[in-house]
């Protein structure tokens, strides 16, 4: 049926912590999908796992996607890994999954580079039965007016106090006095998880922050963690020794890695990891980034989308705010659209279009993009914790009422009330709050860039680069040039990673892909 059983991650169950193969305890021997989607329905955590009872075989990711399945049928049997190198062998590239990664910097839905591999969707729980799948959503972050908090600002604060409360023992439970890691930028996210630690009673605490030494976020994070009493470490970024890493031969290993297949290769941690090794980390160290708060308390809402988003919008939307990282035709955003269409179409009339809009999102860019990232602490051998992936604060917040979600200004409030006043870091900077105003130039400004030359694109890019990514855009530029291919869209680094990330797939794949190398990159 299958060839192996796989349990990856961590998950609370009825307050107790069950870590990668002790998640198969929660499943007892007779089971049949009913059950097993009742059982992943409660477990709290950043995990996933496959099993088989009874000749079938259920799967599941959890909310976040962190920890990812990938599938395949082949002689009537399931072929599974948490690595896709170890299905790809004699598997054809999909152009059109390829083209989804150009353009928004993954491959959407359960879709890879290659025609007949896919992938788990957060959320999403699989039973293979008779060589056939059936999936039945487990989360999602879409709710209906009547799922909205009712209760006045005052009651709402203290229940979210309590929440944080909650959130942080848990994390304490899973650090077990193991060394608690914290990139630690200016803003709220990671703010609230080092000063909720530091509330709690917690010492063993690193934390460190990297760029470029005028960076305005380092201020910030260096007066928290002086307040705090914690162990700050800066790494400046400089243009000289930075990512020389990417010179070297395990740089395409990191971004094989860190891709697998369908994901974005963030580079911003390459350096401070390599220079944390050296004499800061612990062995058994457990890095805890501070991802998704801010979509979580509604940084999206009149940024992204207004705050009265019509139900027949929602693909219009998502295609334009998420869709212009590689240029591409009419016939491509049709099909991208009608796809978007068939999954919108799958929701209860019911449900509020902004959360379903935010569903898709935290499925896809949060996922592939923003937790991803994290899998280069993995890369280089270390733990990761996500407290913002705690179910208790992501039904917290998905229940908060629209205006409380504007600009995330309740969430702000919230994290100022519950820790950040009390130690004297409720600091105020309306860069990383800004104004109405200012999120309509942005978007005026992201429009225009279409438009531009590449050498205009490139001067805007380094004159805003606070980590010195143009480095490897350097670097990346380079390698296609002298092979006589180039960079078709600069609009911004992570556009410029993405087809370096697509020009090593076509090089390295064992048939020929000549006409889509030219035709993706040719001059």
């Amino acid at each position: 049926m299958i060839e192996k059983e796989l349990f990856r991650g961590y998950a609370f169950f009825e307050s107790k912590l069950y870590k990668e193969d002790e998640l198969r305890l929660l499943f007892p021997p007779k089971l049949n999908f009913e059950a097993f989607c009742s059982i992943v329905k409660t477990m709290n955590g950043i995990f996933s796992l496959a099993i088989c009872r009874n000749n079938q075989c259920f799967i599941y990711s959890a909310p976040g996607g962190f920890h990812s399945i990938y599938y395949k049928q082949k002689s009537g049997n399931l072929q599974l890994s948490e690595n896709i190198h170890d299905l790809t062998k004699d598997e054809d590239l999909c152009e059109e999954h390829i083209l989804e990664y150009l353009c928004c910097l993954h491959c959407r839905f359960d879709h890879t580079f290659y025609k007949t591999i896919f992938v788990t969707e957060p959320g999403i729980a699989i039973c293979y039965s008779q060589q056939e799948f059936t999936r039945v959503k487990i989360f999602s972050y879409a709710i209906s007016p009547d799922m909205l908090y009712g209760e006045g600002r005052s009651k709402l604060i203290t229940k979210g106090h309590q929440m944080l409360k909650e959130i942080t023992q848990r994390m304490i439970a899973y650090l077990d006095g193991r060394q608690a890691v914290i990139p630690l930028s200016g803003g709220y996210d990671s703010r609230l998880i080092i000063t909720s630690l530091v509330k709690e009673g917690y010492k063993n605490i690193l934390a460190f922050t990297y760029g470029k030494p005028d960076n305005y976020e380092i201020s910030y994070a260096e007066q928290t963690a002086r307040k705090l009493g914690v162990k700050w470490v800066y790494i400046p970024y400089y243009k000289e020794s930075g990512y020389k890493y990417v010179l070297t031969s395990g740089f395409k290993e990191y971004v094989s890695f860190l891709t697998n297949g369908r994901g974005f290769p963030s580079m911003h941690e390459v350096i401070s990891i390599q220079t944390l090794m050296k004499e800061y980390l612990s062995d058994d160290a457990v890095f805890i980034p501070g991802h998704s708060g801010d979509v979580l308390g509604g940084s999206q809402f009149v940024k992204v989308f207004p705050l009265n988003l019509k139900r027949r919008d929602i693909s219009k939307t998502i295609i334009s705010s998420k869709f212009y990282n590689y240029p591409t035709n009419r016939k491509f955003v049709e099909l991208e659209t009608r796809l978007l269409d068939q999954q919108i179409e799958q929701y209860d009339q019911k449900l509020l279009p902004a959360t379903i809009f935010e569903d898709i999102h935290i499925a896809e860019k949060l996922s592939k993009h923003i937790l991803n990232s994290s899998r280069a602490f993995s890369f280089f051998g270390y733990d990761s914790y996500f407290p913002y992936w705690d179910l208790a604060m992501i039904k917290y917040f998905r229940s908060l009422p629209t205006d409380l979600k504007v600009g995330k200004i309740f969430y702000d409030e919230l994290l100022d009330d519950y820790c950040f006043r009390e130690f004297g870091v409720d600091f105020k900077n309306r860069i990383l709050n800004p104004s109405l105003l200012t999120v309509y130039i942005q978007n005026k400004k992201e429009a225009v860039k279409n438009y531009l030359p590449n050498w205009i694109l490139d001067y805007f890019n380094r004159k805003n680069d606070i980590i010195q990514y143009n480095v490897i855009s350097d670097f990346i530029c380079n390698e296609l040039e002298k092979n006589g291919y180039a960079i078709k869209c600069h609009n911004n680094y992570n556009a410029i990673i993405s087809q370096y990330v697509i020009y090593c797939l076509l090089k390295s794949h064992p048939k020929d892909q000549t006409l889509l190398l030219k035709k993706l990159f040719g001059k």
